[in-house]
């Protein structure tokens, strides 16, 4: 027998995953290695270390209600903004996404493209998850 997990099911499956536990940290990565798979672990990454970064706290009780379109269960935070500070230019490769407590990595996303970060850039970025 095949698995069902209807659309309401799915929302209601998001929302406690992201506001029941604990709260979650933003960071931003340069370099990974290996490759990002299902068996990257945080120590695979490279955080970002520009002038003027620091990782975000994404607080549980402020991820919206999760919404159903076209199949999809998804839930996208409020966005963040990362400013270069100064200093040498640095590549951004992507963003992961740890438990504060738990100190697990919960998922992780490579953009389609690098972005390189000169002084006075901006990087903005909306956290999502979602169910399929």
């Amino acid at each position: 027998m095949a698995l069902v997990c209807p659309d309401a099911g799915e929302i209601e499956l998001l929302r406690k995953q992201l506001r029941v536990d604990e709260d979650f940290t933003l960071r931003l990565y340069t370099a990974i290695s290996p490759a990002l798979g299902e068996s990257t672990v945080i120590g695979h990454m490279t955080e970002a270390t520009f002038t003027g970064y620091t990782a975000k706290t994404l607080t549980k009780t402020s991820w919206p209600t999760p919404t159903t379109s076209a199949g999809v269960t998804s839930s996208t935070y409020a966005q963040q903004t990362w400013t270069h500070g100064g200093g040498a230019a640095q590549t951004i490769l992507g963003y992961y996404v740890v438990g504060v407590t738990s100190g697990v990595l919960l998922w992780a996303e490579a953009f389609a493209a690098s972005r390189t970060l000169n002084p006075s850039d901006q990087l903005q970025l909306s956290p999502y998850i979602e169910l399929a």
